[in-house]
């Protein structure tokens, strides 16, 4: 089992655009097979404020990993979505 943890820096976003963005990626449950579970969200904490955002997934393996960044819905929801507003992110894969 893989878990996909990525933490993303965002510029600042209206109300609607953010949750148009976490509805997206939060779509993607169902639509990608790969996913056995997955879930992205804003960082509510008052500690660092590193990332603005997170996303937690969990896959069988690296190759369904792989998959699911090929996923057309998954490219698409990252070209509309993600790029217009992603500052940085950072990959964690364990």
């Amino acid at each position: 089992m893989i878990t996909h943890v990525v933490g993303f820096k965002l510029k600042p976003m209206s109300e609607a655009q953010e949750k148009a963005l976490l509805d997206a990626f939060n779509g993607l449950v169902g639509v990608i097979p790969e996913l056995e579970s997955f879930h992205m969200g804003r960082n509510v904490s008052d500690r660092d404020q590193t990332y603005t955002h997170a996303l937690v997934g969990r896959m069988a393996d690296m190759e369904a990993v792989g998959r699911y960044l090929k996923h057309p819905a998954h490219v698409t929801v990252v070209n509309e979505h993600l790029e217009p507003v992603m500052i940085e992110r950072h990959i964690l894969d364990f």
